[in-house]
């Protein structure tokens, strides 16, 4: 059972306890929510889109679903991360 506090952060029970998910862009380290994360996935090829966005890589298919991909780095103003 979860319930809402004020921030509008979902927090277990009688926890007191977040749960995060860490990922880095460039030499920052981000955290998020994990109850807002839907799923990770492993990298896949990414189809680029003529015309598009500056931030938007392209696009990638996953069961079905055309997905945008975006380039956080860029978005953020931040260096790439080391691959």
């Amino acid at each position: 059972m979860s319930k809402v506090n004020q921030g509008n952060i979902l927090l277990e029970s009688g926890t007191n306890e977040l749960e995060i998910v860490l990922f880095s862009v460039g030499n920052s380290t981000f955290g998020i929510n994990v109850l807002k994360v839907r799923e990770i996935i492993n990298p896949m090829p990414v189809t680029e889109t003529p015309n598009g966005h500056k931030h938007v890589e392209g696009i990638i298919r996953l069961r079905q679903e055309v997905i945008p991909v975006d380039n956080l780095a860029e978005v953020l103003n931040l260096p790439k991360s080391q691959s």
